[in-house]
């Protein structure tokens, strides 16, 4: 890699603060670089962690009350009978309406 031989040349550096690039010195600057990034990771990992708990306790608690405000089986049961009832009384009106319209 001719890229990696010599020195840095940067314009902001000055000639007396030149460091040679060398493998070492490039595995350094890497390593830094990535302790960096993997910490800022783990920090933002982190608060989504936070933010995911908060989120499902509320949901949690949401669903629990709107579940209690639901009839209890005894009450569905009641509606599922008068539903029936109510069915019963419409069928048979129907049947008293189609026999007077035969007539």
């Amino acid at each position: 890699m001719a890229g990696l031989r010599g020195t840095v040349r940067s314009k902001a550096m000055p000639d007396e603060t030149r460091e040679p690039v060398t493998l070492e010195t490039l595995h350094g600057d890497l390593q830094a670089g990535f302790a960096d990034v993997r910490g800022d990771l783990q920090a933002g990992f982190a608060d989504v962690h936070r933010e995911l708990q908060v989120g499902f306790a509320d949901l949690k608690s949401t669903l629990i009350s709107g579940f209690r405000s639901l009839p209890g089986r005894e009450t569905a049961e009641e509606m599922v009978r008068l539903l029936r009832e109510g069915n019963r009384i419409q069928e048979s009106r129907l049947s008293e309406l189609d026999a007077r319209a035969r007539l």
